[in-house]
């Protein structure tokens, strides 16, 4: 329990929210409170405290921290040491809020168009300044640019549109993501909640990754050219090969899918080979170590067991009359609680997918229906390369399904051969009926009729061939 003497009446919100623990009804006094001028610079003095003690843990000044900030911030020294996972919460918060004091009010980005006769974000300059180093040719959710790190207005992206030199692209939202492609058709994939920016420097490609996940699919590059990609901790330097990067305030992790990839910690400027099939880590708390990254293979499953998975996105877990072992399961659920069609829909797992279509992968689930009704599954792929040419939708449906007898648990194994393409997905025209070996699905979805028959499921999970303990749903 914190210690409320001497301390201001809102010091503990403030203390909470600034370290990200504060519930949704706390959040929502903050906001409010911050229409008084005395409170606002309350919460900048916090701010200021914790953005201290952050830099002096970081550097290992811990025996240096003025006792009586310590007193103000309440807090002991461990939690000083966590504070290098929260840096980006406090320092973030006490730029908006200091704004706010100067201002009156927190200063707020604002989404336009893009200017309709140019077909691109406007500039502040000349354009020979800033030229074309890629193309946004694909993008879903909420992708927009910035002409620049500093600059206050995003506009909104749409496909094919210039990517400049400076220009920062956000996608916003977890479901969020865009393809930028290069002249030499190197692709970097953009996942959900990442800021990126490029330019082009003597025909050297150098990206910065602020924050979030990319993939890319990097062409044979220059000699003496390699591809920069960089992020706060770290500096990757890559000829041509294909990868995976996560980065954040504390740390980068880079996966190698083809080729060979030099990784550099910032903090002190060590390099390591990191090669296909391996993973490295850059942070200050971690050794710069190149392992062995598991096989990707098709094995995939979700059982229930700890509640709804993260990122699930429709179903409500449910503990009662479930069959023996298992400690949770998913009911189907309707958007808002109307009555409506009921689904069970997982994340979308577009950039890292939820498993690839092999040359006979089969989908199996144990579920029950309170009541025979019409259901089907449907499954969402991409290509496995991240091309934006292709994304389809495939879906199986048989009374074979949905005629069963009522509450009984009921295990079934199903070919993804099985699936039909539910529209043509190819720019190209070209339709499929099944989806492809290769390709990579990265949503699942279960959708009941409007006449809710009760669909609750126990386990899903994938196979290379049918489970024997299935029975086997052969394709119509």
């Amino acid at each position: 329990m914190r210690q409320k003497e001497g301390r201001s009446s809102h010091d503990e919100l403030i203390q909470d929210y600034l370290e990200n623990q504060a519930t949704p009804a706390q959040e929502e006094q903050f906001r409010l409170l911050l229409g008084e001028e005395s409170f606002r610079r309350r919460v900048a003095e916090y701010a200021s405290d914790l953005g201290c003690l952050y830099m002096q843990a970081r550097q290992g000044m811990l025996d240096e921290i003025d006792p009586p900030l310590l007193q103000r911030t309440s807090l002991r020294l461990p939690r000083v040491l966590a504070l290098a996972g929260l840096a980006a919460s406090i320092l973030i918060a006490f730029a908006v809020l200091w704004g706010a004091i100067r201002h009156g009010e927190a200063d707020q980005e604002i989404a336009r168009p893009v200017d309709p006769v140019r077909e691109e974000i406007p500039l502040a300059g000349d354009p020979e300044l800033y030229p074309v180093v890629a193309r946004v040719v694909g993008a879903t959710g909420k992708v927009r640019l910035k002409s620049g790190p500093d600059a206050a207005v995003r506009y909104d992206v749409r496909d094919d549109m210039p990517f400049r030199s400076g220009s920062v692209l956000q996608t916003v939202g977890e479901d969020s993501f865009a393809l930028v492609r290069f002249d030499d058709e190197s692709v970097v994939a953009v996942g959900g909640d990442t800021e990126l920016s490029c330019a082009v420097v003597d025909a050297q490609k150098r990206l910065v990754v602020s924050g979030g996940d990319v993939l890319a699919r990097v062409a044979p590059q220059p000699e003496g050219r390699a591809m920069q990609i960089e992020t706060p901790t770290a500096r990757t330097e890559v000829v041509g090969t294909r990868l995976s990067l996560f980065a954040s305030l504390a740390l980068t992790k880079l996966t190698v899918l083809d080729g060979c990839v030099l990784f550099h910690r910032r903090s002190d400027a060590k390099a390591i080979e990191v090669r296909k099939g391996e993973c490295a880590v850059a942070s200050e708390d971690s050794d710069l170590v190149a392992k062995p990254i598991s096989p990707a293979g098709n094995a995939w499953e979700e059982d229930f067991a700890q509640g709804m998975p993260p990122r699930w996105r429709a179903g409500l877990w449910v503990r009662d009359d479930l069959p023996a072992g298992s400690s949770g399961a998913i009911q189907a659920a309707s958007h808002q609680g109307k009555s409506e069609p009921c689904f069970i829909t997982s994340g979308n797992e577009w950039m890292h997918g939820l498993f690839p279509v092999e040359k006979d992968t089969h989908l199996n689930l144990t579920y029950r229906l309170n009541e025979p009704g019409w259901f089907y599954i449907m499954v969402q792929t991409r290509s496995e390369d991240y091309s934006s040419d292709y994304r389809g939708s495939y879906v199986f449906q048989t009374p074979e399904l949905w005629e069963v007898p009522p509450n009984t648990w009921r295990t079934v194994s199903i070919p993804l051969r099985a699936f039909r393409e539910t529209e043509r997905s190819r720019s190209d025209s070209m339709s499929r009926t099944a989806p492809l070996v290769g390709d990579m699905v990265f949503i699942l979805t279960l959708r009941t009729q409007k006449r809710d028959p009760g669909l609750v499921v126990d386990r899903i999970w994938v196979t290379e061939g049918p489970d024997e303990s299935a029975e086997l749903l052969q394709p119509q």
